[in-house]
């Protein structure tokens, strides 16, 4: 799968992430699978190294809807690559979980 964000060439810039969506069932599946491929791919690409990956978390539905007022699974990274959120959210999504951003920067988890 592919992440897009906005980059110094402008939207739809795009880093490969090892992440099949379909292979994920539920939500919580969906965000650790796709919170851990990101770490992954970014902490392994030199040109990444300054995207602040060690900030991105995953946070239960009890501590999202503390953040948000939504009860869902969500992928929170603040200090991350610009509306990372909006472009991947548009891809991210499988059979039993579809995902939409809650600002820019986050990405939460919900059940079909």
């Amino acid at each position: 799968m592919k992440m897009y964000y906005t980059g110094e060439k402008g939207p739809g810039c795009e880093v490969d992430i090892e992440f099949e969506p379909e292979e994920h069932e539920t939500p919580e599946e969906a965000a650790k699978g796709l919170w851990a491929a990101m770490v992954k791919s970014l902490s392994e690409n030199e040109e990444f190294e300054d995207s602040n990956w060690q900030e991105m978390r995953v946070w239960s539905p009890e501590r999202t809807k503390q953040y948000s007022g939504i009860e869902a699974w969500s992928i929170v990274w603040e200090g991350g690559l610009h509306e990372w959120g909006i472009g991947t959210s548009m891809v991210a999504h499988g059979k039993g979980w579809w995902t939409e951003p809650y600002y820019s920067f986050d990405m939460h988890f919900f059940p079909r």
